[in-house]
């Protein structure tokens, strides 16, 4: 009960006790609440009616007021459909799209997350060093990211919108934006976080025009190197197409188990040595959770390739924070392979903490 926190008369929060009691970030918010001088018992109100009082009638009511917001419009889960679906297809930087995908999902290890898993560390913010540092300040409040977001293209000013969830807003800024505005968006995000694990980990401090800069160089060099593969692809001579890993029969997507996220990933040998990689990620609704695409040079079988393009999707798993993950690949023989080691990865996979399994 929160009583049992409070001491004296009037009240106030028991500073020894609740520190005792929870880790140092909920003790910080608990105290930051505050309090009334009047000694009233704590008593169950029913919010749906003027004297607090539940009745059959005010109940009937409540029922109805639920029912027409629920009629009004898309409810939260056809919403953060249509959030992925659009974040998913960009045409842009995997790492960035990942990025959106942990801020939405909260998982992203700032100091006020560690801190709530037990993480012992500084709780401010180290950019700016002077506010507890949670997925809001760091994008939306601190002082150098404001900043950032003016001088950027984007042109947002933060410090003239009432905004208090940057969550919200990112979801909102997703779906009102169009596919080359929500890249820019995606980069800028990316760049901040960079800067900031610069500062954490190589103590490098980095200058806001830097950080701007960094976006716009992101998008620029991952357009430059998708034409220049196209170009080259387009160039290819014709003799090098039997030079091509067979295409499979087409056969239709199974969906995983309930929570299960199915990873399906595949070769293909662009030119002589060189192989394409693609990786998709599914979950149980068939819905996109991640994708990416990657090149590698150096092998001269279809077989090792296909063994490198399973490895890239147990890494890129990893990666995205997938705990329950199955993938599934063509290549018949390489997934024996794997069901035959007796239920654990062989090293060579990177092997985490997630439960994996295999199928093709």
């Amino acid at each position: 009960m929160v009583k049992d926190l409070l001491i004296g008369s009037p009240p106030d929060w028991n500073k020894k006790l609740i520190e005792d009691t929870f880790i140092p970030f909920e003790g910080i918010q608990i105290q930051q609440l505050p309090l009334t001088d009047k000694e009233n018992q704590d008593s169950l109100m029913w919010m749906f009616s003027e004297t607090g009082v539940y009745s059959v009638k005010t109940g009937y009511q409540a029922i109805q007021c639920w029912k027409n917001n629920r009629d009004q419009g898309p409810s939260s889960e056809e919403i953060m459909k249509t959030v992925w679906k659009k974040v998913w297809g960009l045409q842009t930087i995997p790492r960035h799209k990942v990025l959106i995908w942990k801020i939405i999902n909260r998982a992203l290890p700032v100091r006020s997350e560690l801190i709530n898993r037990g993480i012992r560390c500084s709780l401010l913010c180290p950019r700016c060093d002077s506010t507890i540092e949670t997925i809001n300040h760091l994008f939306l409040n601190c002082e150098h990211t404001r900043r950032e977001w003016f001088g950027s293209q984007l042109g947002i000013n933060f410090q003239n919108e009432n905004l208090t969830d940057f969550i919200d807003w990112l979801i909102s800024f997703i779906l009102n934006n169009d596919k080359s505005t929500i890249i820019t968006m995606a980069a800028l995000l990316y760049s901040v976080w960079h800067a900031r694990n610069q500062l954490v980990f190589k103590n490098k401090d980095i200058h806001g025009e830097v950080v701007i800069q960094r976006a716009k160089n992101s998008i620029l060099s991952y357009k430059n190197v998708q034409q220049a593969d196209l170009d080259h692809l387009n160039n290819i001579d014709s003799t090098r197409s039997m030079h091509r890993a067979q295409v499979p029969t087409k056969v239709k997507w199974v969906r995983p188990e309930k929570d299960v996220i199915k990873v399906n990933s595949d070769v293909n040998l662009s030119y002589p040595d060189s192989w394409g990689i693609g990786v998709i990620a599914r979950n149980d609704e068939g819905l996109v959770m991640a994708s990416g695409t990657w090149m590698r040079l150096g092998f001269h079988c279809a077989g090792t390739a296909e063994a490198w393009g399973l490895y890239q999707a147990v890494h890129f798993a990893h990666e995205c924070g997938f705990n329950k993950v199955q993938f599934e690949s063509d290549n018949e023989r390489l997934i024996k392979l794997l069901q035959g080691s007796g239920g654990e990865l062989p090293n060579y996979l990177g092997a985490r903490q997630q439960l994996f399994f295999f199928s093709y």
